[in-house]
């Protein structure tokens, strides 16, 4: 009886229903349009809370490992500096600036997991921070 009394609601679509096609000429249905939005929606969510935190660690970090990482990572003014501007820039050596930079990328890793952020910290920050977190440090 349900079915019969929707069939004068024919015009209703169903989710599953071809709205257009691809570049390869595939059939494209509302339901992949909605998961799309729906994991990208999740990944740039999880991504600021993430962004946001690292944020707050940051800016409790000792003033010259603070400066270090913003300038390493390009937070400040989205140029990422090298460890050799670092040095030149601070009037210390380079090296000092590398054993900083990774002692301060492992406490921020340990922080993160400690808050329940990340799972495995080596894993999550082997690479530096995609340029869209510049925007919100």
């Amino acid at each position: 009886m349900f079915i019969r009394k929707g069939m004068k609601y024919i015009t209703d679509q169903s989710i599953y229903m071809p709205i257009g096609k691809d570049k390869e000429g595939t059939d494209i249905i509302i339901e992949d349009i909605l998961e799309d939005i729906t994991s990208d929606f999740a990944l740039n969510y999880e991504t600021k809370v993430i962004y946001e935190e690292i944020r707050e660690i940051v800016c409790n970090l000792p003033i010259r490992d603070r400066e270090i990482i913003i300038l390493y990572f390009g937070f400040f003014d989205n140029h990422p500096y090298t460890q050799q501007e670092i040095a030149r820039k601070l009037n210390i050596s380079k090296a000092y600036v590398s054993l900083l930079i990774i002692k301060q990328v492992k406490k921020i890793g340990i922080e993160l997991k400690n808050r329940g952020v990340i799972d495995n910290p080596t894993k999550s920050l082997n690479k530096k921070p995609a340029k869209t977190i510049t925007k919100t440090l």
